[in-house]
């Protein structure tokens, strides 16, 4: 079987040798930290995934475990399969690379973090060696929900924002992920739409299975809009942001809007104990969360620039990783609040904020743009459907033929 090489940043020369741990080659190999330990060639896939989980018991938390396995099939894209059970107890996660067409080389330009050793590695121009092997091709990584969080906050750098765009279903994941986004978020507008509800009426046990299908739908940290934890109360919204930790989640915002009438924003006091509890779960252990706490004043008829940054205040105090005030569009307001602040600032993309180049001279970590996408998509359906309808015409079918090759592209 050919090698597959794993280069580190900054770039060094592949050797293939494991006893320097900047240069290592594997194939149908099993990483554990620095040691090779080779799995016998068999083209019975899940066994050897068995043995890669046997081995991976002995694994630290935080260490990656990466298996480069050949599996018999004619089909055009791979074939997946969960880990044994055990693995839950190690917190790992999978994820499925695509591969070639059968006999083909398999080609992977993928770049992935070692959590304590910022490596990233590279899958490139593995060639099956012999004819018993050109039929068979798999390549699985795995990588812990620790390394997934240490990643994303690692992304956000004042002066040079994270564009995070929300992706509403799985498809719509893996469409972004494959147009060079390095993480995503959920939408709880764009969510609800997919099951035909507005905003608000997604229940807890909804938003998390779906944020469970988003972590799953790519390698991409992925941080969830949790909303306001669906919960009042501090130890409730601890609970939330635990169960969050438990379906792979990098991250997770927790917003100060409470959903009442007459008091559409929770005083500040319960809002930072609310917070606070979050973020003690979302520190707690090896698997931390990063924590993006909401001040929806702009949201909801409450435009107060000093309330809300005193609030952004309160947070950060309070254990936040992450600062966010959603509806914010002046340049000058964005520039005070990250003066007022020490946390990456997201800023939400809406009609009359600034251009991106101007958010990052001003210092912003995170772009988001919520469920603006969605509702773009569904746009598209609206305005599609209005042609056929009223005039009988087929002007969206180049529309429709650039999509659909995106699709095939991104499902490859």
């Amino acid at each position: 079987m050919a090698k597959t090489t794993r280069t580190t940043r900054p770039n060094v020369t592949p050797a293939a040798t494991t006893s320097n741990p900047s240069r290592v080659i594997f194939a149908g190999s099993c990483l554990v930290k620095n040691r090779m330990t080779t799995l016998a060639a068999t083209k019975m896939a899940p066994s050897m995934t068995v043995t890669a989980a046997a081995t991976a018991k002995t694994m630290a938390r935080r260490t990656l475990l990466v298996v480069a396995v050949l599996e018999p099939t004619a089909q055009r894209s791979h074939r997946g399969y969960r880990l044994a059970s055990h693995m839950a107890s190690c917190k790992h996660y999978d994820h499925h690379f695509r591969a070639s067409l059968p006999g083909m080389r398999i080609r992977i330009g993928y770049a992935l973090s070692l959590t304590s050793l910022t490596w990233h590695f590279s899958l490139v121009k593995a060639t099956c060696g012999s004819a018993a092997d050109r039929d068979r091709r798999y390549v699985m990584c795995m990588i812990t929900q620790a390394d997934k969080a240490e990643r994303f906050q690692a992304l956000h750098r004042a002066g040079e924002p994270l564009l995070m765009p929300n992706p509403w279903d799985l498809g719509s994941a893996r469409l972004l992920a494959s147009l060079g986004f390095e993480a995503l978020a959920t939408t709880s507008s764009g969510f609800a739409a997919t099951l035909g509800r507005n905003d608000g009426s997604v229940s807890r046990d909804e938003a998390l299975v779906h944020a469970a299908v988003i972590v799953a739908a790519t390698d991409l940290p992925v941080s969830a809009d949790l909303e306001n934890a669906f919960a009042d109360e501090p130890a409730a919204v601890a609970e939330t942001i635990g169960l969050a930790i438990q379906v792979g989640l990098a991250g997770a915002s927790v917003e100060d809007f409470a959903r009442r009438d007459d008091h559409p924003i929770y005083d500040i006091r319960l809002a930072a104990e609310r917070v606070a509890a979050a973020a003690e779960t979302a520190h707690a252990g090896p698997a931390r969360l990063v924590l993006t706490a909401r001040a929806e004043n702009y949201l909801h008829g409450h435009p107060d620039l000093a309330d809300t940054i005193a609030r952004l205040q309160a947070y950060q105090a309070a254990g936040a990783d992450v600062l966010y005030a959603p509806g914010l569009r002046r340049l000058e307001d964005i520039r005070q609040v990250i003066r007022e602040v020490d946390r990456p600032v997201n800023v939400l993309a809406l009609g009359g904020v600034p251009p991106v180049a101007e958010l990052a001279e001003a210092g912003v970590s995170r772009v988001s743009v919520g469920g603006s996408f969605a509702f773009a998509a569904l746009e598209a359906v609206v305005s599609a459907a209005t042609e056929l309808r009223e005039q009988g015409t087929y002007g969206f079918g180049a529309a429709s033929a650039a999509g659909a090759a995106a699709a095939r592209r991104a499902f490859s």
